[in-house]
């Protein structure tokens, strides 16, 4: 080879390896910190709404890009250090996914910090809620990258800036913490917000008729049944418990500091046309609930864990904004209920375990004493690409249906591969999707247990169905001498879904999105077993993962001005039972655009703050239900387009429920200025007011 042609291909590697993105962490060994002889916690949230422009995860192909926000992305964080010294932080966050890079560096930034050295990786539950309108794109898996959202690339600002945020929502967490007390208490059945939609691969479990026959209480719907879902039963075929621990203070008990819920069920209850991020029933039940315990400007955090949610959908109507606040509303009413029949967890100590296992190409014993081998390779089936019941794609109308399967091998089962052709009288010697589909999975998986007395949190890497959930529930309960289990789904890895062997063989959506085969689930539920009884290594220093090709979205992703102002708002915007708009009123002004820095502090501020205003003898915050209505809550839309180097904001109340007067908008602009629109009524026919400036 001549050095020119050595230059050309030196040259060619080093752009391809520069386009491409690996993330490198340091994780310190925390540092020993003595107990204080008493219980103390902390709670704290940091808003994550980045800017509208990047695509959303969640729905993959079918999802969109974001112009704006309805209910701002949280994290939640929830401190508790025992008697000992021995800590745990539990972080929720409104995420589509919980990538184990992006759990990795929320730990090194944390052991950098006095106040929370003596935190290792094993003392993080982190997880993500996975509402399916956050941004994407942050994964530490090139495939996630890639197939995760409807545009393929990492931003490496973003998952830097997420990182940041989640770890300021701990630390201040840790730094807020004092003398408290415990409680738990497990509420069942929570009636009418989750259903099965895979009951043929439910069926198929040797538990599906227990489970049928202890929900037996939960009264089936009348008919006709919806298309999507045709079995009554399906709101019999899930975990109907809501399960809860409650921080109040050890100085006053009736004050609390944290409410932290575990229910299982997708965050989809809004459907895969909106255009702008929402933390969707999750973020609803937390704003009601943490309305219901305000006290004057305070009030508690109140973060949700999903559960084993994989074949779990919402109880939905229409798949909108009234939808999710009726869930909500539910989920919050639930908690409330719960916390009155909390039983406190007396001087409970706390300790935690993580390993991180190799799940591709693994032979294993199973729990039953199975011999059985996950697959090399992940590899998608036919039914991942037409999407679930409450997300279809526009594959599933070209065919990529569920319920496909294929010849037969050891370590995918039934799969028929998603993009191998299926009528063809030979085999093709190459299959077609591992050509098309080459990006790196994730090739290995953190599971953790942590114990908060008698109770043991299992955070799970991926979105496991309910049977598969029961069965580490059932064989865990026989270590844990009679003390609660309770399932954290997709904490510390994403890894897609995790169903039993049986439902495997169906090929449903979950079946098809199970990359490592049947074995799979048996494999995660043999190691946690392994690491109840044996204990791991706490990973220590440098861990590495392959986050893809890189690339950066800003507003200028968010499009033009549309043709009307509520387009691609319609779950949001258009009344109960009709496609029509309901009547709000408006705002709009234009500002520079906002834009992440190469290298993000936490500190940036992305994103306008509005708040309503009325007059009454002087203007002040208008307040419903003792909270004041801002785009924090459940009746703001905020909205951006980009204007050349500006973006033009455009905030909407949604369908005012308030008492005929003067209004006005304040707001708190990207560059920290505030302005207020001009003054509207509220006429008695809430007729539509049209868009208004801001006051000069």
């Amino acid at each position: 080879m001549s050095a020119l042609a050595r230059r050309v291909l030196c040259t060619l590697a080093f752009a391809l390896a520069a386009c491409h993105a690996t993330i490198e962490v340091e994780l310190p060994e925390p540092v020993e910190r003595p107990g204080g002889g008493v219980l103390l916690a902390g709670a704290s949230r940091a808003d994550i709404t980045p800017h509208p422009g990047f695509p959303m995860g969640g729905h993959s192909i079918g999802g969109k890009i974001a112009r704006g926000w309805w209910t701002r992305l949280y994290a939640r964080a929830v401190y508790l250090e025992d008697a000992d010294g021995s800590a745990l932080m539990l972080v929720s966050c409104d995420l589509w996914s919980l990538p184990a890079g992006l759990a990795d560096r929320v730990a090194e930034i944390l052991g950098g910090e006095e106040a929370t050295a003596h935190l290792g990786r094993e003392h993080l539950l982190i997880a993500a809620t996975h509402t399916h309108h956050s941004p994407g794109n942050f994964s530490s898996s090139e495939m996630y990258n890639a197939y995760g959202s409807p545009l393929s690339g990492f931003d490496e600002r973003l998952f830097e800036y997420l990182a940041r945020r989640i770890a300021g929502a701990a630390l201040a967490a840790a730094r807020a913490a004092e003398p408290a007390e415990l409680a738990f208490a497990e509420l069942s059945p929570v009636e009418g917000v989750a259903r099965n939609r895979s009951m043929e691969a439910f069926l198929r479990n040797p538990e599906a008729a227990g489970i049928l026959g202890e929900n037996a209480a939960i009264p089936l719907p009348p008919d006709p049944q919806p298309a999507l879902y045709p079995d009554a039963r399906s709101r019999r075929a899930v975990d109907p418990r809501l399960q809860a621990l409650f921080v109040s203070r050890a100085a006053a008990r009736d004050e609390l500091l944290a409410a932290v819920g575990f229910f299982a069920v997708h965050t989809t209850s809004i459907g895969n046309g909106l255009e702008v991020y929402s933390a969707d029933l999750f973020g609803a039940a937390s704003r009601l609930a943490a309305g219901g315990w305000r006290r004057g400007d305070a009030a508690p955090v109140v973060a949700w864990f999903n559960g084993a949610e994989g074949d779990v959908s919402p109880v939905f109507v229409e798949q909108n904004r009234a939808d999710a606040v009726a869930l909500g509303r539910r989920l919050s009413k639930a908690l409330t209920e719960a916390r009155e029949r909390a039983e406190p967890l007396a001087a409970p100590r706390l300790s935690s375990a993580l390993g991180y296992y190799p799940i591709a190409g693994q032979k294993f014993c199973d729990v039953y004493d199975t011999t059985r081998r996950t697959a090399k390779k992940p590899v998608a089936g036919v039914g991942a690409l037409g999407g679930a019941e409450d997300g279809l794609t526009l594959f599933h109308d070209l065919g990529w249906v569920e319920g496909v399967t294929g010849k037969r091998t050891v370590e995918q089962g039934s799969k028929h591969p998603a993009f191998d052709p299926r009528f063809l009288p030979v085999e093709l010697p190459i299959s077609i999707t591992a050509l098309v589909a080459r990006s790196e999975a994730p090739s290995e998986i953190p599971l953790s247990v942590h114990r908060i007395g008698p109770l043991w949190l299992v955070g799970l890497p991926g979105e496991f169905t309910t049977s598969a959930g029961r069965r580490i529930r059932t064989t865990l309960e026989a270590k844990a001498d009679g003390g609660p289990i309770v399932l954290a789904g997709l904490a510390g890895e994403y890894l897609s879904y995790f169903t039993t062997p049986e439902e495997y063989e169906e090929q449903h959506y979950e079946g098809a999105s199970t990359l490592y085969g049947p074995a799979a689930m048996p494999l995660v539920h043999a190691k946690l077993h392994e690491l109840v009884d044996e204990g791991a290594e706490p990973p220590r220093g440098e861990r590495r993962h392959r986050a893809g090709r890189r690339k950066r979205f800003d507003v200028d992703g968010a499009g033009e001005r549309p043709y009307r102002p509520l387009h691609g708002l319609t779950e949001l915007v258009a009344a109960p039972g009709s496609g029509a708009p309901a009547p709000a009123p408006a705002c709009t002004w234009e500002e520079p655009a906002p834009r992440l820095p190469k290298e993000p502090d936490g500190t940036e501020r992305l994103t306008p703050e509005i708040a309503i205003e009325v007059d009454d003898g002087g203007w002040r915050p208008y307040r419903e239900d003792g909270a004041q209505v801002d785009d924090t809550g459940l009746q703001l839309v905020v909205t951006g387009h980009a204007v050349a180097d500006a973006v033009c904001w455009n905030a909407v109340w949604l369908a005012p429920n308030a008492s005929e007067g003067r209004y006005r908008y304040r707001v708190r602009r990207v560059d920290s200025k505030t302005e207020y629109s001009v003054a509207f009524s509220l006429p008695a026919n809430r007729s539509w007011t049209s868009e208004l400036p801001l006051a000069d």
